[in-house]
């Protein structure tokens, strides 16, 4: 109840609040929309990983290969797009070359066999790589990288549909963070990632082990727990010493409900970790500042166009969604990493990236 009443406390507050107040909550979200991509990007980069591991655990290559190749085509297309329409302006030339050569780079280093992350996630990185581009270059100020840039979105079609393309991912996104929780951090600190089947297979499994509510109620515990008081043998002096409630603990503790009535509520199983259910709660909260600032297409909240006035904010969002298509790179080749340093027996042998066995040579 406190959480519904403080979001209408929110909007009733809202009501009182001027238009300059509202300008700079957009650029405050337009910041806070830097987190929320990256995390984007991790979900991204984590399905791709399941997809992989899902379609090659049910040896079926050629849907693997058929995957793969859409999202090739798909990376390859847009590209075509990128160069006839978004890279007139030297600015726009860099982005799109490096993301071309990142791009390469990456699809070469997934398929050799020593990392072992396989074709699926180099090209579903490709393709993404190239939406951030675009996604990027749609706030420059200049008509050679933007052709909408002189347009508002309520005159250009074309800014409509992009809009709902940027919704789109986000809405895939969404929806697999809401499936997986937390586990999107797993790729990067070197866990073992669980994939859905496995997740299916141990809860199946749990269920399986916990006997139910009929076989409780059925099963003859009058071994478990004795009614009647068995014949002592001779009493010594350690048995005079015990006391009644030890005698009762020790006659039920091999019951199947014994520990419940001592055990601490610390340390029941009460659900989630805090720390997922805060970790969800951030990344929706994020989310919401990313959808206010994808509302007016990370330009101005008076809706110009991005040509029009001063160029700051439009230079603003620009970067702030290339620099996280950089770091998109970088969570790939982290996870690059992770893999083949999982495929390592030898801790001698984990120096992808590096160069520690030179030193230890010399």
């Amino acid at each position: 109840g406190i959480k519904y009443s403080m979001v209408y406390l929110i909007w009733f507050l809202f009501l009182f609040c001027k238009n300059h107040g509202f300008d700079k909550l957009a650029n405050i979200t337009r910041f806070l929309s830097f987190f929320w991509l990256c995390a984007q990007s991790l979900l991204v980069i984590e399905l791709s990983f399941q997809l992989n591991d899902y379609i090659a655990s049910n040896n079926s290559g050629g849907i693997l290969v058929l995957a793969s190749g859409l999202f090739a085509a798909a990376g390859i297309w847009g590209c075509t797009v990128l160069y006839d329409s978004y890279a007139g302006c030297e600015e726009g030339w860099w982005f799109v070359n490096t993301t071309v050569v990142m791009s390469v780079l990456a699809m070469g280093l997934s398929v050799v066999d020593s990392v072992g992350v396989g074709l699926l996630p180099g090209t579903v990185l490709f393709a993404y790589s190239v939406f951030m581009c675009w996604y990027a270059l749609l706030s420059a100020t200049s008509l050679e990288c933007n052709p909408t840039a002189d347009k508002s979105e309520l005159d250009s079609h074309q800014k409509s549909r992009a809009f709902w393309m940027v919704m789109g991912v986000t809405g895939v996104c969404m929806g697999f963070m809401i499936y997986t929780g937390s586990k999107i951090i797993t790729i990067l600190t070197g866990e073992e990632v669980t994939s859905v089947g496995d997740v299916v297979a141990q809860k199946e499994a749990a269920a399986a082990a916990q006997p139910g509510m009929d076989e409780i109620l059925t099963s003859d515990v009058s071994d478990k727990t004795p009614l009647k008081v068995q014949p002592k043998a001779e009493p010594d002096e350690d048995a005079a010493d015990a006391t009644p409630d030890t005698t009762q603990t020790d006659s039920n503790s091999a019951c199947c409900c014994a520990g419940l009535a001592t055990s601490k509520p610390s340390e029941m199983n009460l659900g989630e970790p805090k720390e997922e259910t805060v970790f969800f709660h951030f990344l929706m909260l994020i989310l919401i500042m990313y959808c206010t600032m994808t509302l007016t297409s990370w330009g101005r909240t008076d809706g110009a166009p991005e040509a029009v006035g001063s160029s700051v904010e439009p230079d603003q969002s620009l970067y702030i969604k290339i620099s996280v298509q950089w770091l998109t790179f970088g969570f790939f080749f982290l996870a690059c990493k992770v893999s083949y340093n999982a495929g390592c027996e030898d801790e001698s042998d984990q120096c992808l990236f590096c160069w520690e066995g030179d030193e230890e040579e010399a």
